[in-house]
């Protein structure tokens, strides 16, 4: 389901521009600021995942957070993410046991 909101009424309601709330969602804030989330592809053993935001922030993605959605049970973990850009993110598998995917949020304006 995807929202917008249209004028001052509408913000005294509900606090928000826009928004996604599918699995790979986002909200938009007034003021600019945007959250997004989402699920990688799976990730083998020295593998990597690259996702494309929902919607691009204008300007920039200040910060990523990920869990692993892991299908072992090992405690051998390697994952790590690149610098994001403003559009997408890259996810890799560093000597990890293999994993169902990544999810992550995004915070940008």
């Amino acid at each position: 389901m995807t929202s917008v909101i249209r004028g001052s009424d509408d913000f005294d309601s509900v606090g928000y521009l826009a928004q996604s709330t599918s699995s790979s969602g986002y909200i938009k804030l007034f003021g600019g600021l945007i959250i997004q989330w989402g699920k990688t592809g799976s990730l083998g053993t020295n593998a990597s995942s690259t996702v494309t935001f929902p919607v691009t922030f204008p300007n920039a993605c200040l910060t990523v957070t990920n869990g692993v959605h892991a299908v072992g049970t090992s405690p051998s973990y390697g994952w790590t993410q690149g610098a994001p850009s403003t559009t997408q993110i890259t996810f890799y598998s560093r000597n990890g046991v293999p994993a169902s995917g990544m999810y992550y949020i995004a915070i940008g304006y």
